[in-house]
């Protein structure tokens, strides 16, 4: 918002409030250009900036397809060189928040980067499960329900046992944590 205010002696444009095409005196907010007065300048900044439910929902879908493309790109690179590239968690960040930006048609929020950050993290982890499902094909294996709880924990915490690597599970978590704050500034 700015705050327009003319001086004694200019000559002031009689122009109209956008919302309530109410006539402007004196004193008068921008909004995007547009003129609002006092009341609907109030109004506007009181109303919730993240847009409503459907904006987040259409937003959470690309988020999630976003997604779900990062962790076959993440997980193709690591399968196809054998290299664990923790860049590609950038990668992966960046997907996110701009396909959930998209989605919520430039909207952004708190809600959409806690939302954009967990997809990253998922994202990321999934990839790491589906590198480990690769390396297991043609054996015979029992999926049942603890076959299930037991690949979704280890997706789930990927980023965490990596850790165990040493110095190179640290800067891979440091880096999967850069790929979550791209998406984290992308929503904001």
């Amino acid at each position: 918002f700015e705050k327009a205010e003319y001086g004694a002696g200019s000559s002031l444009v009689l122009e109209q409030c956008i919302r309530c095409q109410q006539k402007l005196t004196d004193q008068f907010y921008m909004l995007n250009g547009q003129p609002l007065c006092e009341l609907c300048a109030h109004a506007a900044i009181l109303a919730p900036a993240e847009g409503g439910d459907a904006a987040f929902l259409q937003s959470m879908f690309l988020g999630v397809s976003a997604a779900v493309l990062g962790s076959i790109l993440y997980a193709a690179v690591e399968i196809g060189t054998g290299w664990t590239i923790g860049y590609v968690a950038l990668a992966v960040g960046w997907l996110v928040g701009k396909g959930m930006k998209r989605g919520s048609g430039g909207r952004g929020g708190r809600r959409y980067q806690i939302a954009a950050v967990a997809l990253t993290y998922c994202s990321v982890s999934c990839a790491n499960l589906i590198v480990v499902l690769y390396a297991l094909r043609g054996r015979h294996l029992v999926i049942g329900e603890q076959f299930l709880i037991l690949a979704a924990k280890y997706g789930l915490l990927s980023p965490l046992v990596d850790l165990r690597t040493g110095m190179n599970g640290v800067i891979g978590l440091f880096i999967v944590f850069i790929g979550m704050q791209a998406a984290w500034r992308l929503t904001a």
